[in-house]
């Protein structure tokens, strides 16, 4: 979901992970609470989602594990990052507290930065296939 090896067929066509780590570290600054912003989520409310964020992670697993998932096995194969991208905005809304509230990076500018770092990525897997076609 953020950069791991899930559905990565191909190592070539990675992400460095200083990016990983940036797009990661944006995307939780923008998860906290700013000055004046009202919380609308109790705790209740955030242990509610959080438990149904780990009953739908134990049916993907499971559902994978009886689709794709050989007799023999060790692991649990065919479970892709992007089936847990609406289990990552779910859980990301439940991170604004008032024990910790940004007040230093502007939306805007965290944005923009967010913005440049796809650009690179998608670049840089450009120039990679690219490469391989000549």
């Amino acid at each position: 979901m953020i950069g791991g090896a899930l559905g990565n067929m191909d190592e070539v066509l990675n992400t460095p992970y200083v990016v990983i780590l940036g797009l990661t570290a944006i995307l939780l600054m923008l998860a906290f609470r700013k000055p004046g912003e009202t919380l609308y989520i109790s705790m209740k409310g955030r242990a509610w989602i959080w438990f149904l964020g780990f009953i739908c992670l134990g049916a993907l697993m499971f559902s994978m594990l009886l689709a794709w998932t050989p007799k023999g096995s060790t692991m649990i194969n065919g479970v892709q990052g992007r089936y847990l991208l609406p289990l990552l905005l779910a859980l990301l809304v439940t991170l604004k507290n008032d024990s910790v509230v940004r007040t230093d990076w502007n939306d805007g500018a965290l944005l923009y930065v967010m913005m440049g770092l796809d650009v690179y990525v998608a670049i840089r897997i450009f120039s990679i296939v690219c490469l391989r076609v000549s």
